[in-house]
């Protein structure tokens, strides 16, 4: 079987096309938990990890892409009549590896590897007003910035020339805009006058296959000057 030049940019641009999922935003109150009115701040700790593969018509795919051990800001400010402000700043660390394996004996190409480095930012401020009604406030979504971004290409073969360093820069935006952009839960396990702490989950990312998501916070009063 002979790989039509078409086919083989398609199956290509494809792989570097990651499943699309952006520091923080929002707030909906706690009931259970005794909420001590006044400004709070502290840090989130976050790991994303997300990777797939596929193979069919003499080509096998496979990318990951990692945002391991993030620590980020977290600041909460509890007024008296219940209204939560919540602002988060993320730093996004992101490393990401695609390949391509061909193995059409017609086909000039034989694959490819793009390896990227790259750095971007998530952050958010929402506030949230009514009743404490349970142990945990949302954030209605973060936006996300992609800022350097640093892909090395390497081909086997003779491969198309187009612009996969493009494709893998907007594929990774996509998908963190995407996570980071999602409703994001956090929940409060500890709420004592010297702290609260919780954890944080994604409405829609780290629950399905090569998807993994861990995510805790903690933050300390602050002194009122």
């Amino acid at each position: 079987m002979r790989i039509s030049r078409r086919t083989l940019l398609l199956c290509l641009l494809t792989a570097l096309s990651l499943p699309g999922l952006p520091a923080a935003v929002a707030a909906a109150p706690s009931p259970t938990l005794s909420l001590t009115p006044g400004r709070y701040s502290g840090t989130v700790n976050m790991t994303i990890m997300h990777n797939g593969s596929a193979s069919g018509g003499g080509i096998s795919t496979a990318w990951s892409i990692d945002m391991v051990a993030s620590l980020g800001k977290i600041d909460i400010n509890i007024l008296p009549l219940g209204t939560l402000v919540v602002g988060v700043e993320m730093p996004v660390p992101i490393d990401h590896h695609s390949t391509a394996s061909i193995s059409d004996e017609a086909s000039k190409c034989k694959g490819y590897s793009v390896i990227s480095s790259a750095y971007g930012t998530a952050s958010g401020l929402d506030d949230s007003r009514g009743e404490q009604t349970t142990d945990r406030f949302i954030v209605h979504g973060m936006d996300f910035d992609l800022i350097p971004f640093l892909p090395r290409v390497k081909t086997k073969g003779e491969c198309p020339s187009e612009n996969w360093r493009a494709k893998a820069r907007e594929a990774i935006e996509s998908d963190f805009a995407a996570i980071f952009g999602s409703e994001w839960k956090f929940t409060i396990f500890i709420a004592r006058p010297a702290s609260m702490a919780g954890r944080c989950e994604s409405a829609t990312f780290g629950k399905a296959k090569g998807e993994m998501l861990t995510c805790g916070w903690r933050v300390f009063p602050v002194a009122s000057e």
